[in-house]
């Protein structure tokens, strides 16, 4: 808005230098240029967008367009036109109250001085009709070009401010659907998603759960710290992500346990799987002088009528059998 304002300035302020204007209507554009600029630098310098806006279009709308509608000569001019574009100023460049407020003066401003032009128009200096002519057409065309511009900058800001929301939507989409430290999906979000994947492919046969504890991670918490215990999390959490391929579907259930869904495979293959985690997690997380981390795991695959309940407590029974029975193992 006041780049927009600036440059109608400006060239006002060139008009009013080549055309034959009272001196203080050549003056009053400059000294907007000046006052709009130095507003400019507060602006970037201090971010205050809102203050600024109601600052510079009270002083453009107010004050500004008020003594040029004077200094040059009224509605012998084309400053008509410039004081409906502070009316777009205010509406497009401001909300709430301010809005409310300065629509109001401006208004009342634009009553007033038609007032005064038709009922006083000794106080107006005489405009010659070549001059008038000029300013006129002049003035409309600049007019438009400013509202022109403007538009054009209230889009670009709609556009990045859209883009920034889509952002922050899909960054908080993110945060809500994820685990903040292994960047798996979360307990809720796998709930939601292995129900439709009970109702696609539950009928299929090859529909598998598993779900996996890092054996004696409390042993490993307290031995080496919760900062290395949260290395081993994220370590083994890449492994998922390394097998998470042909649709696999891995989360943080909590804590140290999490879950994997395996679509589109044959109970064997998708046990493969499970196998090659194990394996993989032994063969890549060490401690103390390669000293293996080890998971147990428990596997099922969905059986028809089994509901989403009864497939998380039996897959979790599972596991409890693995660990009870020597641990580092899958059991089904």
């Amino acid at each position: 808005m006041l780049i927009s304002a600036i440059a109608g300035n400006i060239v006002g302020a060139f008009e009013s230098l080549f055309i034959d204007l009272p001196i203080f209507a050549k003056i009053l554009p400059i000294a907007a240029v000046v006052i709009l600029i130095i507003l400019l630098i507060i602006g970037f310098n201090t971010k205050k967008t809102r203050v600024l806006n109601f600052i510079s279009i009270f002083i453009t709308t107010s004050i500004i367009f008020p003594l040029m509608f004077f200094a040059n000569g009224g509605f012998q001019s084309g400053m008509p036109f410039y004081l409906l574009v502070s009316s777009v100023f205010i509406v497009v460049g401001l909300k709430g109250i301010p809005r409310l407020i300065l629509f109001v003066i401006d208004l009342t401003e634009i009553i007033l001085l038609c007032s005064i032009y038709f009922n006083h128009p000794e106080l107006f200096p005489v405009i010659d009709p070549g001059v008038q002519a000029f300013d006129i057409s002049s003035s409309l065309v600049f007019s438009f070009l400013i509202m022109f511009f403007f538009a054009f900058f209230v889009k670009k800001q709609h556009e990045y401010d859209s883009k920034k929301i889509k952002e922050f939507s899909e960054l908080y989409k993110k945060q809500a659907n994820t685990d903040e430290l292994t960047g798996l999906y979360n307990r809720r979000y796998f709930k939601e998603f292995l129900k439709i994947a009970i109702s696609t492919f539950g009928d299929t046969g090859k529909l598998h759960l598993a779900m996996f504890d890092i054996d004696d991670f409390k042993v490993i918490n307290d031995k080496f710290g919760h900062l290395y215990g949260d290395e081993v999390l994220k370590k083994f959490s890449n492994i998922l992500v390394d097998e998470s391929f042909d649709s696999i579907f891995a989360c943080r259930y909590g804590g140290e346990e999490f879950l994997i869904l395996i679509p589109k495979k044959t109970a064997e293959e998708a046990l493969e799987v499970v196998e090659r985690i194990l394996q993989k997690t032994r063969d890549t997380i060490k401690y103390e002088e390669n000293h293996s981390v080890t998971v147990s795991a428990g596997f099922i695959t969905y059986s028809k009528d089994m509901t989403y309940e009864k497939l998380l407590q039996s897959v979790d029974a599972n596991l409890y059998k693995a660990k009870f029975s020597g641990k580092n193992k899958v059991a089904w």
